[in-house]
This record gives C-alpha cells, sequence and structure tokens, in this order.
C-alpha cells in the first residue's frame, strides 16, 4: 500500500485490489457503483509497451507504474457521481506514456542512494534505495500525473480539440463545461492528496505548478506584441506549461528524500531541461507528422490556432514573408500552408529545432553526473535519449 487508507475506506480498497485484479488480466470489468457500463482496463503489458525505454527500466518502476492508474482512479473515484467516475476511468485507463511519474520515481530512488549510500557501496546498492521509496514520493508521482492530465483536459477546452490519445475528448462528448469541470476536479483531488503529505516546503514546490500553468497560458495568449520577444516568450512558455511540472515534481522528490541543497539543484535543472526539451519535440512532432493516430491527436493544429512554435521561429528568422504572416496571426486563408511550404521546404527551422532539443537532452544528461552509476541513472539517460527522437 503506498498511501495510507483510513479505516473508513476498507471496502474500497478491496474493490481496488479486484480492479488491479481483472485490469492487469485484461478483462472486462463492470465499474463501482454503476450496473449499465462495462470499461476494459488497458493491460500492465500494454503500459509496459508504450515505455519504449522499458528495456533499461527496472522490474521495480514497472510495478509501480502498473498500479499507479489505478490509485489515482481509487483516489478521485466518488459514490456519488457516476458521471464523473465513468470520466475518470476513461481517462485514466487511456493511459499515456506515463513520463512524469516515471521520472519522479526514478529520481526518488536515486536521490535516495545518493543520500544514504557511502561512494564504494552506492552503485551496487541504488536498487535497495528505489525499493525504499517513501509513501509521499509516491504520491508526488500520482500528483505529477494527476495536474498533467487536468491541464491536457484544460487545454482541450481552450483548444476546442475534440480527440487526444485516439479517443474522443471529454470536451467533444460532454461539452466544455462538463470538460471544464472535470478538469477541476482532477486538480482538487490533487491537492487534497498534497496537502497529506504534510510539508510546507513540498507543497510550496507543487504549487508553484500550478501557479506556472495558468501564467504559461496567458503567456501564450498575449504572445506577438513585441516581435523582439517572440523567442523568449517562447521558452518562457514552455517553460510553464510543461517545463515546470518536470522540475518541480522532481525537486519535491529529491526535497523528500533530504537530498543536499546542491543535488535538490541539479534535479531541479535537469527536469527544466527535459521538460523544456519535452515541449520542443511535441512541437516538432505537430508541425511535421501527417499521422494523427500515431500521435494521438490531430497534428499540424497550432499554426490553425495561430500558435507559433521553434520551427516557424527559425525559419522566420531567413523569411520575412513568415515574420508578415505572424503580424496578422495567419488570418489569410492561404497562410497556414505557405508557412507549412517554407518551414519545410525553404528554410531550416526544423534543422535548428532538433539542434536545440539536442541540447537541451545533452544538458538534462549533465545534471546527472554527480549521482551513482547505477541502473536508475542508466534509465533516466536513456529516457533523456528516448524522449528527443521520439516520434509520438
Amino acid at each position: 500500500m503506498w498511501f495510507e487508507i483510513p479505516n473508513s475506506c476498507v471496502l474500497r480498497s478491496c474493490v481496488r485490489n479486484l480492479f488491479r485484479f481483472y485490469r492487469d488480466l485484461n478483462f472486462t470489468l463492470p465499474l463501482r457503483n454503476s450496473s449499465h457500463h462495462c470499461h476494459t482496463f488497458q493491460s500492465a503489458n500494454n503500459t509496459s509497451e508504450r515505455l519504449y525505454f522499458h528495456k533499461l527500466l527496472p522490474n521495480q518502476i514497472v510495478d509501480k507504474i502498473r498500479h499507479l492508474q489505478a490509485d489515482i482512479y481509487d483516489f478521485c473515484a466518488t459514490s456519488s457521481n457516476k458521471e464523473v467516475n465513468s470520466l475518470l476511468f476513461r481517462t485514466f485507463s487511456t493511459g499515456g506514456k506515463m513520463i512524469r511519474p516515471i521520472l519522479v520515481l526514478l529520481m526518488s530512488g536515486l536521490c535516495n542512494a545518493l543520500k544514504n549510500q557511502t561512494n564504494s557501496t552506492r552503485a551496487n546498492k541504488c536498487l535497495i534505495y528505489f525499493s525504499c521509496i517513501t509513501d509521499a514520493q509516491y504520491k508526488i508521482a500520482m500528483i505529477a500525473e494527476m495536474i498533467h492530465t487536468a491541464s491536457l483536459v484544460h487545454d482541450d477546452v481552450v483548444d476546442d480539440s475534440d480527440r487526444r490519445r485516439n479517443i474522443p475528448t471529454v470536451n467533444a462528448t460532454h461539452g466544455y463545461k462538463t470538460a471544464t469541470f472535470f478538469g477541476d476536479i482532477i486538480l482538487a483531488k490533487a491537492t487534497i492528496l498534497l496537502t497529506s503529505i504534510n510539508n510546507a516546503e513540498v507543497i510550496s514546490i507543487v504549487s508553484k505548478i500550478l501557479d506556472d500553468l495558468v501564467k504559461g497560458e496567458l503567456i501564450q495568449m498575449e504572445s506577438g506584441s513585441d516581435e523582439s520577444r517572440l523567442f523568449s516568450e517562447y521558452l518562457a512558455k514552455c517553460y510553464k506549461k510543461t517545463g515546470s511540472l518536470f522540475s518541480n515534481s522532481l525537486k519535491a522528490a529529491a526535497v523528500l528524500a533530504n537530498c543536499s541543497e546542491l543535488c535538490v539543484k541539479n534535479v531541479y535543472q535537469f527536469g527544466r531541461n527535459f521538460g523544456l526539451m519535452f515541449q520542443l519535440v511535441d512541437d516538432l512532432l505537430d508541425f511535421c507528422s501527417v499521422d494523427s493516430t500515431t500521435l494521438g491527436k490531430p497534428s499540424r493544429v497550432d499554426l490553425q490556432l495561430g500558435i507559433v512554435t521553434a520551427p516557424v521561429l527559425f525559419a522566420a528568422g531567413q523569411k520575412l514573408e513568415i515574420v508578415k504572416m505572424i503580424r496578422r496571426k495567419f488570418s489569410r486563408p492561404t497562410d497556414v500552408s505557405r508557412c507549412m511550404e517554407l518551414v519545410l521546404n525553404e528554410s531550416d527551422g526544423i534543422f535548428r529545432t532538433r539542434q536545440l532539443i539536442e541540447q537541451f537532452a545533452d544538458q538534462a544528461v549533465r545534471c546527472l553526473n554527480d549521482f551513482p552509476n547505477c541502473q536508475l541513472k542508466l534509465a533516466l539517460q536513456q529516457l533523456c535519449k528516448d524522449c528527443a527522437t521520439r516520434k509520438a
């Protein structure tokens, strides 16, 4: 059991175990409190297949990730609203890459090893301290995935998106009001879980993620008034909307391991660089991908929404025509297709974006230099490389 369950929830615990059992066997399981709907929870094997670096992933983390989504569902589910439960089940059973909780768990184990091991025994016993991940650190992994999921639900409302992870969004099936409240419910539950950690510093660190998410969205809405600051505003938005969740959730895990100030700083910088790299890859894939099924959502939508990303900004330095399009927010009927042509065929926007991705990935790896060489560190290093070259 990864976090304490009150005595009044003993029955819920039993249901959770049954839920996991059927999920791992990929059987059909009736949703709690509902006699009208059956749902299939994707098997743990399918989850691990989505982890494209799973060959280097310790068995301990695979086991924890297998249970994390069920733990989130159980924590968020309510006996008073079947519709909310159904949406929770659909949202967390479809899953994703689970990158954020995986990073938190890997870094927690690495920080625990660094704090508790002597130089002579670190490498050999690193996995021992991975198995000793605390309840609080596991909660941070849950919270990171909950905040991320809630932000996607809200993004789908803002962008009026109809598909994500190859299924219809809550916004598409239930409307923007329900989607907005559903995202709020997940955030509220994440906040409750956060306060149960009972650590003022950690609560402050994780709260910064929510503050940054809102500020990042505001930057995106207001961007473009000062052309000289377009790229700096873009990177600031990337950090606040994506990088902050990586950097601050990892920082919280390091603080819970009682790491030194230098260690906490390195962990934070790892998360920052990883998050910026991750968002740049997302923006590159949105621009270059023609297969929305592989991407899991409609591709090439940023320009249609007037959102300018790295490939366009790099290309704008070479093509004045793109600068003019940015000024008019791609309002002419042919602007989007023409910009695509210029970026892909008449500039080095894609090449320079890939260069920047590699730079952030390399900087993230360097932040791990002071940690013991072990399977956990190797998995983090490989994750950086694989995420930098991912196709979805």
